[in-house]
């Protein structure tokens, strides 16, 4: 249904540029641009109309875009033995968002003091089209519909690649706990795949993931439960490497369940937690949105203040200190 409602309002659009300019812009008044030439055959009406179209299109394409940010979510070893090429792999997850009728949406620009354009015959045809009054409309964001639904094998892009803050400890017998919820398990499937090619890490390996159903956007599914028989494995043969030692899922629209998120898990894995970044000096790493890393790191600080006999501020110094001593490392977005 996505995909059709991309092709629909995307791809193959109902209005033209032309059309959809005059109804989303307010009207205000622009620097008129000479006239090209003496000998010119526009009338001031046409000219003024025309001058004002392309003041318009010119400040929407000069409108700045920042760039997108992906965490990477590949080894360079294990890419390098496996095609043997420097390549890198990427979590994008697809944006699309309902929004309300353009009918609607006029109209409240229109309430605002907003003069929306109406007088000519591509206006008129485009108030009464089917797009004007379409319900729910679906948005895609612009660099994820790109990445998911444009891009095409030997296409060519311009990107640049910054330092991460996710570094792995230099002590390999130091634990790693990962929190992640949706298309932040990225930087996470990059540790474990360099585990893997490592042959595994020196110390446990925690992973706390979430997402909305097992069945619809579990990512990696298969290769971390992979992780999880192999780590299952190797400690059936008392081997000491870690790949995966604990995978804990938090599924927040599960059909007949109740909401679950990372926190949730956290909350009732306190005491593993706080022993491995009290004993031994393990990092949390978190990756997701803003929200989920506030409710995190609250939810950790609620669990030290209990454990360690403290109040809220007792709890709060505890975080602080992991925050200070760069054994709590985020990469969150809004």
């Amino acid at each position: 249904a996505a995909q059709q409602a991309y092709e629909a309002c995307v791809r193959s659009p109902l209005l033209s540029l032309r059309e959809l300019l005059p109804l989303l812009a307010p009207s205000f008044s622009r620097p008129r641009l000479p006239r090209l030439s003496s000998s010119s055959t526009f009338d001031e009406d046409e000219e003024a109309a025309s001058t004002q179209e392309l003041g318009l299109i010119l400040s929407l394409l000069a409108a700045a875009h920042a760039p997108r940010a992906y965490t990477i979510a590949s080894s360079p070893k294990a890419l390098a033995r496996e095609t043997g090429t420097r390549s890198v792999a990427l979590c994008v997850g697809l944006v699309a968002e309902q929004r309300e009728s353009l009918a609607i949406t006029t109209a409240r620009l229109e309430e605002h003091g907003f003069k929306i354009f109406g007088s000519s015959s591509a206006v008129r045809s485009a108030r009464r089209g089917p797009l004007f009054h379409q319900e729910d409309r679906l948005f895609f964001g612009a660099c994820s519909s790109f990445i998911t639904q444009q891009l095409r094998p030997g296409d060519v892009l311009k990107a640049l690649i910054k330092p991460s803050s996710f570094r792995l400890p230099a002590d390999v017998k130091r634990p790693i706990i990962m929190v992640a919820a949706g298309t932040g398990i990225a930087p996470f499937i990059a540790f474990l795949r360099e585990f893997a090619c490592l042959g595994g890490w020196l110390a446990p390996v925690v992973l706390f993931f979430g997402c909305q159903r097992a069945n619809k956007d579990f990512l990696y599914r298969e290769e971390l439960l992979r992780y999880k028989a192999r780590q299952d494995a190797a400690e059936e043969s008392q081997g000491k490497k870690h790949f995966l030692t604990h995978l804990f899922l938090a599924f927040s629209r599960e059909p007949g369940q109740p909401k679950t998120y990372v926190q949730h898990k956290i909350a009732e894995q306190r005491n593993l937690v706080l022993q491995l970044l009290q004993e031994q000096q393990a990092t949390l790493y978190i990756c997701g949105r803003t929200a989920m890393a506030a409710g995190v790191t609250k939810t950790l600080a609620h669990a030290a203040a209990e454990t360690l006999g403290g109040d809220e501020a007792r709890g709060n110094a505890f975080v602080h200190d992991l925050r200070k001593s760069r054994r709590i490392v985020e990469e969150v977005w809004a």
